[in-house]
């Protein structure tokens, strides 16, 4: 079993005080899995990942963690469509490209695929899923 990368419990609760979070059990386990790295994660594979670590946490309880970090600005909603939510850690201005034939989404710098902004406008945030299948498919 590949063993998953997570961040220690010093730094979860560290990250978490630092966005004036207060960090329960729960949150923490949450923040570990998901703030070691960049990634796109739904409820389910949170509460997958956490039931591998021999956690328990209720759907709930996850659901208003992943809320809370969004409110507090520390991950994105992204809806895919067809009541499918994903939870990104990279808050920085991105696209997403949706490979619908394995669902698998990955970001694009917004450099990459430059939009001319119109004049006196500031690029505050990104909402743009570009649907795309393999080539093999």
């Amino acid at each position: 079993m590949k063993t998953m990368p997570l961040l220690s419990q010093a730094e979860a609760v560290a990250f978490l005080k630092q966005h004036q979070i207060s960090p329960t059990l729960q949150r923490l386990a949450i923040a570990r899995i998901f703030f070691v790295e960049h990634q796109h994660l739904s409820a389910d594979v949170i509460q997958e990942k956490l039931a591998e670590l021999n956690i328990r946490v209720a759907k709930a309880t996850v659901y208003n963690s992943l809320n809370l970090f969004v409110r507090k600005g520390l991950l994105k909603e992204i809806h895919i469509g067809a009541g499918k939510v994903v939870y990104d850690s990279n808050t920085e201005p991105h696209y997403h490209l949706y490979y619908e034939d394995e669902g698998r989404l990955c970001d694009v710098d917004y450099q990459d695929l430059p939009i001319e902004m119109p004049a006196n406008t500031q690029l505050k945030q990104i909402d743009l899923i570009l649907r795309v299948a393999s080539s093999n498919a």
